[in-house]
């Protein structure tokens, strides 16, 4: 069964104050395990022909702890670890031999892949980002970051004037949620399951003591979020305060949360930790996932490891949602899109601010790469929930966009519940306010519900 949280408080340490973060940029730190893909997916017959043919004794499986936590400690004598849903195997031999026949032989059989050794991610803090923990919701929006890009003649000519002088937080909505056309919107994502896959959650927080939440850690025994990221995020995507001074700040207020803790209390998680939370996301029926990590490489190609399972997830009526990352410094210089969200079937969103202006610090496309701008959301001086003493502070990166893109699709659920994995991509594409802004840079546009009218009230 799943684990649940209700009307209770842990007895924790107190959390650090810490830096606002962006998007979880990579480092890749490479182990001694394989990962593999089984194409066609696994099966007990292409496993029992994969252990006889390599000698592979002993094989654990991620399925097998579906009434518990799994971490690598847990399977460490396994010398193959099955994500069965995800059609993908993290190997481990020791034997140089052993591991030159196998590799020998996935060259020849396309049924099996060795693709490449598993990474370990690393969230960093980003100096674009700093802004502090806030205690009264209404903060003043005029330090605004003064490096954003500013706007060409051309794009003030077909702006219009509440854009020029940009959006602001007001008593009933923050300023992402008016950016994005929520204001006038029924509907509140009941219903629908969003997985977040980032450093847990506080559930001390006041916003999420009372509130059910199935979680899982794939890192430790303890799904409390000691970093800050996973809770900021989680409330950009379903976040609400019973305060009501406090404004609606995410999209999708009454969705089921279900919180995947895939990094570790510094920030750092190895690929098998978040392939984990992603199999474990698709056994609990979650429409949309947000992943805010990502490995900047030196080429612009998807990762077929993440592409692979972004396909399993949209056949599965998921639609895998990720941070486009935060390694630029635009107008000087501009990184593409990292991965996981360079892969073509993974939605890759980057970060706008309150004008509407690209993020200085959001990747972008580039040209004869597969690794693409999906869509934008804010992501710069967002108002969130917070670790820590101050429940609330604004917080800026892709890594903010990506949750509350989340969020949004699943107001879309909502509306139509049939409406899920590429149909939904296409919905998203549908209902995108196009900017001002080369494509390369913003994709379909900003992501938004344009005055739409929900089948429920046509």
């Amino acid at each position: 069964m799943p684990e649940l949280i209700s009307n209770n408080h842990f007895n924790l340490p107190k959390t650090p104050k810490i830096k606002s973060l962006s998007t979880v940029i990579a480092n890749p730190i490479e182990s001694d395990r394989q990962i593999i893909l089984f194409p066609n997916g696994f099966n007990s017959r292409n496993l029992a022909q994969f252990k006889q043919t390599f000698s592979i004794r002993n094989v654990a499986h991620i399925c097998d702890f579906r009434d518990s936590s799994w971490s690598t400690s847990k399977t460490e004598g396994a010398q193959l670890l099955v994500f069965d849903r995800l059609g993908v195997g993290l190997l481990s031999i020791d034997d140089p031999q052993q591991f030159r026949n196998l590799k020998n032989h996935t060259q020849k059989n396309h049924a099996l892949r060795i693709v490449r050794p598993e990474l370990q991610m690393q969230l960093a803090v980003s100096p674009d980002s700093e802004s502090p923990p806030c205690d009264e919701w209404n903060a003043s929006l005029e330090n605004f970051p003064p490096n954003q890009t500013p706007l060409t003649s051309s794009q003030r000519a077909v702006t219009n004037s509440r854009l020029l002088k940009g959006y602001e937080d007001n008593q009933k909505h923050s300023w992402a949620m008016q950016a994005c056309g929520i204001t006038q919107i029924r509907w509140t994502g009941k219903g629908v399951k969003i997985a977040i896959l980032d450093t847990g959650l506080d559930f001390n927080h006041m916003d999420w003591c009372s509130r059910q939440i199935t979680h899982r850690s794939f890192i430790d025994n303890s799904t409390h979020d000691f970093h800050g990221h996973g809770t900021q995020c989680a409330g950009l995507a379903a976040g609400f305060s019973n305060d009501p001074y406090v404004p609606r700040f995410s999209a999708a207020p009454m969705a089921d949360l279900h919180i995947a803790k895939v990094l570790n209390p510094d920030g750092s998680g190895p690929d098998s930790a978040i392939l984990a939370g992603i199999d474990w996301a698709l056994g609990q029926g979650c429409q949309l996932l947000s992943l805010s990590v990502g490995i900047q490489m030196s080429d612009a190609k998807p990762d077929p490891v993440y592409e692979h399972v972004a396909r399993r997830c949209l056949k599965s009526g998921m639609l895998f949602m990720a941070a486009a990352g935060n390694d630029s410094q635009r107008p000087g210089l501009i990184r593409p899109v990292c991965r996981p969200a360079s892969s073509p079937s993974v939605f890759a969103v980057g970060a706008v601010d309150r004008f509407l202006r690209l993020a200085n610090f959001t990747n972008g496309s580039f040209l004869n790469t597969k690794a693409q701008i999906d869509a934008v959301a804010p992501g710069v001086d967002v108002f969130t929930t917070s670790i820590g003493a101050k429940h609330y502070g604004r917080f800026s990166g892709t890594s903010m966009a990506a949750p509350l893109c989340a969020g949004l699709a699943a107001l879309l659920v909502q509306d139509d519940p049939d409406c899920l994995g590429g149909l939904l991509w296409q919905r998203l594409a549908s209902l995108a306010k196009r900017l001002p802004l080369f494509s390369t840079d913003v994709g379909m546009g900003l992501v938004s519900l344009p005055s739409i009218r929900s089948k429920g009230m046509s």
